[in-house]
């Protein structure tokens, strides 16, 4: 190319909203997608809820003075990264909520709706996805 820089005529991109607000249920631990607590607000505290005849599975913003409060996240500017969940008895309960069988090198995952007016990350286990973990690993030859 031998366009000097100054020839192009480049329009800045809007963002837009966030990217898909997503939940990943791995065998070790549940992850929210960054694009999830940019959406919910990055709320630094969640009651987490299940309707487990419909199978689903919600994440509601709170204080933390409520009634079963879960840390979740840090604020926006401090928050860079997924938020991970390693509670035991959570992750047992949606992994129980999927029915899946559990395979080594895979994980789901679902897109969450948010209600606004509830603050609340609603994720429908029904509509689990199953994907293959990706590896930089090589395999030996």
């Amino acid at each position: 190319m031998t366009t000097a820089f100054e020839d192009f005529q480049f329009e800045e991109l809007d963002p837009g909203y966030p990217g898909i607000a997503d939940l990943s249920i791995t065998q070790h631990y549940l992850a929210f997608s960054t694009s999830a607590l940019e959406t919910m607000g990055y709320p630094s505290h969640v009651k987490m809820m299940v309707d487990a005849s419909k199978r689903i599975f919600a994440v509601q913003a709170c204080t933390k003075n409520d009634k079963k409060a879960f840390s979740f996240s840090r604020p926006a500017e401090e928050q860079t990264r997924k938020k991970q969940c390693f509670q035991v008895k959570l992750q047992n309960t949606v992994q129980a909520l999927v029915g899946e069988q559990w395979e080594k090198g895979f994980y789901y995952c679902v897109n969450g709706t948010y209600y606004a007016d509830q603050r609340t990350m609603v994720f429908d286990l029904n509509e689990v996805i199953k994907r293959k973990v990706f590896s930089m690993k090589r395999e030996k030859e």
